[in-house]
C-alpha cells in the first residue's frame, strides 16, 4: 500500500498544488436546551440542521454545579459512543444506509456476453426511464406505478436501421443526454445521432440529428443543464460542443486536440455550467479551461496525473480515477479554487476493489468497481478528520455502468436520495438514507444531568457569511449544551403501591391458612386415624357378619304340641 501511494505522488505534478493549506476555525454556540422525559423514555436530538456536520462529541459534566452560563470543560467528562441498550445518552455518528433494493432483468432473452447496457437517461417529469444498450436498442422502462414498484414488460424499440448498425461490432457505446426544458433525450454514438420526445406512452418515434457528427470513438458525453450544452469527448478527434435551442440541437464548435494544447486522448470532459470547461487528458491529467466566449477557450492550469480516464466533481471537489504504472486502479479527492488556480490533493482511495468511474453527487461520491462499491461522503478536510470517524458505504452489483440521481418532489429536504442504476444486464433503484448525527438518552432513573456537544461541520451561519476562496478549510466548531431531565412516570407511585399491597394480602392470608391447617390436623388428626382404622376393620369382617344374618333369618319354626 505504501508503494502504491509513492507512486500516486510521484504521478502529481507540484506546480500549483497546496502542501500546508491555511486552517481557518470558526466558533459557534447553539442556544442551550433543556429537555424533560418521564423515566425510561427515549430523546433524539438530531445535529442535521447544518448538513455539514461530520462528527459530533458528547462530554458529560461529572463535577460542579449545573449551570448553561459557564461551561468549563474541565468539569465534563467524555462519553464514548455506545448503542442504546442501558440508561445513558450516546452520540451517533452520521452514515449511509442502503435500504432497498429493486432489480429489473432487462429483455435477457436478447443478453448476451457482447451485448450489455451502456447508459441511462431519465424524464422525472414522467417517470420513465430509458435505458441504451450496444445494440442500438432503446429500453424504457415505467415508473409510473411508483419509485418502488418496476413495470415489469419493459417496452424494447431498436433504431439500429437508423444509424447503419453492424451486428459484427461489439465496441459501440451509445451515450443519452435528457433535456428536461424541452422533454427530449438524445442519442450520441460514433454513426451519429437521434433523438426522441420522453412523454411517449407507447412505441417512440425517433428523430434523425443530422448535427451529430460520427466519431471515431466517443470515450465520455456531458450535459449543462444550465445552458443547455452538450459536451462530447472524441479522444483524439478533440472536443465536440453542441447546443440546444428549444428542443432543436445545432453544432457550435468541434474543438480540435491541438487547438487544446493536447496531443493525446481526450477520454472525459465536464464544466461548471457557467464559465468553465473541463478536460481529461489520458497522459497529463485534468485541464481547466476558461469559456471566454462560445468560440475561444484560454487555457489555465493543470492537475497533472497520468493514466486517467475518468472524473466528476461538485462544486470545487473533484474525483479523478487513474492508474499507477503498475496497473493498480486508485482516485483522488482534490479540492480546487478555481480563481488562483491552487489545489490540494485531500484524499487517495487505492483499495484492493477495481475502480472504473466515479459519479459525485452533493453530498458524497460512489467509486464504481466491477463487482464492489463504495459510497463516501466528501469535501471534509483530512486534518479535521477523525481516522475513527471515516466510514465507508459498500454495496454490490455486478457489472455496474453508471448511477444517476433519480430527483423527486422535496427531495431538498429530505435524508433520503434515489438511484437509478444500471449494470450491463439490469436495471435497478436503490434508496440511499443518508443518517445525520444525533443523541440519544435514556435514563430509568429521575434526576438532572448536563451535557456538553462538541460538532465538526464544514458548514455554519458565521462561515456562509465569509466568501472565503479556500473554505473547504475552514471548519466550524459548533458548542451545544443541554439539562436532560427524567422524571417519574405518572401513575407509577399508586400502582406500585397497589400491588406491593396486594402481594402483602396474598402472602398474610396464605399464612393463615397454613396455620389453621396445622392446627386442625394437630386437633383432629388422632380421630380421622380411628375412623380410618375402624372402616378398615369393618371391610375385613364384612363376609362373616353377613352369614351370621343369614342363618338369624333361617331358625326351625315351633312344632304343634
Amino acid at each position: 500500500m505504501i508503494i502504491v501511494l509513492i507512486q500516486i505522488l510521484f504521478t502529481l505534478t507540484l506546480s500549483n498544488r497546496i502542501i500546508n493549506p491555511p486552517v481557518k476555525i470558526v466558533e459557534e454556540t447553539f442556544t442551550s436546551n433543556d429537555f424533560y422525559r418521564q423515566a425510561s423514555e427515549i430523546i433524539e436530538i438530531p445535529y442535521g440542521a447544518y448538513p455539514g456536520v461530520f462528527a459530533i462529541d458528547l462530554h458529560q459534566r461529572v463535577k460542579g454545579e449545573i449551570s448553561n452560563k459557564s461551561i468549563n470543560l474541565g468539569d465534563f467528562e467524555k462519553v464514548e459512543e455506545d448503542l442504546l441498550e442501558e440508561d445513558g445518552c450516546y452520540s451517533i455518528q452520521r452514515n449511509i444506509q442502503i435500504s432497498m433494493k429493486l432489480k429489473l432483468w432487462l429483455d435477457k432473452s436478447g443478453l448476451t456476453r457482447d451485448i450489455y447496457c451502456t447508459d441511462v437517461a431519465l424524464a422525472e417529469k414522467f417517470r420513465q426511464a430509458y435505458v441504451v444498450r450496444n445494440d442500438f436498442k432503446i429500453i424504457q422502462v415505467d415508473l409510473n406505478y411508483g419509485l418502488f414498484q418496476l413495470l415489469l414488460n419493459p417496452i424494447q424499440t431498436s433504431f439500429a436501421n437508423m444509424l447503419d448498425y453492424d451486428e459484427d461490432n461489439t465496441d459501440y457505446h451509445p451515450y443519452l443526454v435528457s433535456d428536461k426544458k424541452s422533454n427530449k433525450i438524445f442519442i450520441f454514438t460514433t454513426n451519429g445521432g437521434l433523438s426522441f420526445e420522453s412523454n411517449q406512452k407507447k412505441e417512440i418515434e425517433f428523430k434523425a440529428e443530422k448535427e451529430i457528427k460520427k466519431r471515431d470513438k466517443i470515450y465520455n458525453v456531458h450535459y449543462n443543464e444550465k445552458h443547455q450544452l452538450i459536451f462530447v469527448a472524441c479522444g483524439y478527434e478533440g472536443v465536440d460542443i453542441y447546443k440546444i435551442n428549444n428542443g432543436n440541437l445545432e453544432l457550435l464548435m468541434d474543438i480540435s486536440a491541438d487547438y487544446l494544447g493536447i496531443d493525446s486522448q481526450i477520454v472525459d470532459v465536464n464544466s461548471n455550467g457557467e464559465d468553465q470547461l473541463y478536460v481529461l487528458d489520458i497522459e497529463r491529467g485534468l485541464k481547466f479551461y476558461w469559456i471566454k466566449n462560445l468560440m475561444e477557450l484560454v487555457y489555465e492550469f493543470t492537475i497533472i496525473i497520468s493514466h486517467a480516464h475518468s472524473f466528476d466533481f461538485y462544486d470545487n471537489t473533484f474525483f479523478i480515477v487513474a492508474k499507477t504504472i503498475n496497473k493498480q486502479d486508485f482516485a483522488i479527492e482534490v479540492f480546487v479554487n478555481q480563481v488562483t488556480y491552487d489545489y490540494y490533493i485531500n484524499n487517495y482511495f487505492f483499495d484492493e476493489m477495481t475502480i472504473n468511474d466515479v459519479n459525485v453527487f452533493q453530498y458524497y461520491a460512489v467509486l464504481i468497481g466491477d463487482d464492489g462499491h463504495k459510497i463516501i461522503y466528501h469535501s471534509v478536510y483530512q486534518g479535521f478528520l477523525n481516522e475513527n470517524l471515516v466510514s465507508h458505504t459498500t454495496f454490490y452489483q455486478a457489472d455496474l455502468v453508471k448511477v444517476k440521481e433519480f430527483e423527486f418532489e422535496g427531495e431538498e429536504f429530505s435524508n433520503q436520495r434515489i438511484f437509478a442504476a444500471i449494470s450491463k444486464y439490469e436495471f435497478q433503484m436503490i434508496n440511499i438514507i443518508m443518517n445525520m448525527p444525533k443523541i440519544e438518552c435514556k435514563y430509568k432513573d429521575p434526576g438532572v444531568r448536563q451535557f456538553y456537544v462538541k460538532i465538526n461541520s464544514t458548514s455554519c451561519a458565521e462561515k456562509e457569511k465569509e466568501k472565503n476562496l479556500n473554505y473547504q478549510f475552514t471548519l466550524c466548531n459548533v458548542s451545544h449544551s443541554f439539562t436532560f431531565t427524567t422524571t417519574e412516570l405518572a401513575g407509577n407511585y399508586n400502582t406500585y403501591a397497589y400491588y406491593t399491597l396486594t402481594l402483602y394480602v396474598l402472602v398474610v392470608v396464605g399464612i393463615w391458612l397454613v396455620v389453621i391447617l396445622y392446627y386442625l390436623i394437630k386437633k383432629w388428626g388422632y380421630k380421622i386415624k380411628y375412623l380410618i382404622w375402624r372402616k378398615k376393620i369393618v371391610d375385613a369382617t364384612a363376609p362373616y357378619n353377613e352369614s351370621f344374618d343369614i342363618k338369624e333369618t333361617e331358625l326351625p319354626e315351633a312344632k304343634p304340641k
